[in-house]
């Protein structure tokens, strides 16, 4: 399959998740919803960074007050509170990051200190955001799994021979299975 022919195949299975999951999204009134799709095809070289799959639901009900979730509720002590928010929005993404190295035939291949290991992140993000007048606040707790859980192995082995990609070999000396977390506090300013 050419070039033109793997794009075509992806941009119609993009299209086609977008009809499972738009549904759902086109019933609420003011809830929206996002699916990103990353693949190095798109580009013609990772440079580590092989794929990504991710959902995120955006709560912004009509009276403007979402509650924001269980995670996020653990760094609200950070918001400094400015004042009335003129929006208020909770953010939860569910995704899969896929990182591999340059050579993906080889079975073991060595690490050297500039490539990447085989490695996969499946985790859920919980994001919390407040937009004033002049500024914005955001808020986030990401909880994931690395390793052969994160069932990064069995996502670039469909993907790569649904498009004819060469047979990723390495897998065996993926990252070990390890919980993640991480926890994020930005600000921006209106210029």
């Amino acid at each position: 399959m050419n070039l033109s022919g793997k794009l075509k195949y992806v941009t119609i299975a993009s299209l086609a998740l977008s009809t499972i999951v738009g549904p759902d999204a086109a019933l609420a009134e003011a809830d929206w919803s996002s699916v990103t799709i990353d693949n190095d095809l798109f580009v013609g070289n990772d440079n580590g960074y092989t794929s990504g799959i991710y959902y995120s639901w955006f709560d912004t009900p009509d009276n403007n007050k979402p509650e924001p979730g269980l995670l996020a509720r653990a760094m609200m002590w950070s918001i400094s509170g400015r004042g009335p928010a003129a929006i208020e929005v909770s953010v939860k993404t569910i995704g899969q990051s896929v990182v591999t190295p340059d050579d993906i035939t080889l079975e073991d291949p060595p690490r050297p200190p500039d490539d990447m290991p085989y490695g996969g992140l499946l985790f859920y993000s919980d994001s919390w955001v407040k937009v004033y007048a002049t500024q914005a606040e955001k808020i986030g707790v990401t909880l994931g799994i690395v390793g052969k859980y994160s069932f990064a192995e069995q996502s670039q082995t469909f993907i790569h021979k649904v498009l004819g990609g060469d047979e990723p070999k390495g897998w065996d000396t993926q990252l070990n299975d390890e919980i993640v977390f991480q926890f994020s506090r930005g600000q921006v300013w209106k210029s």
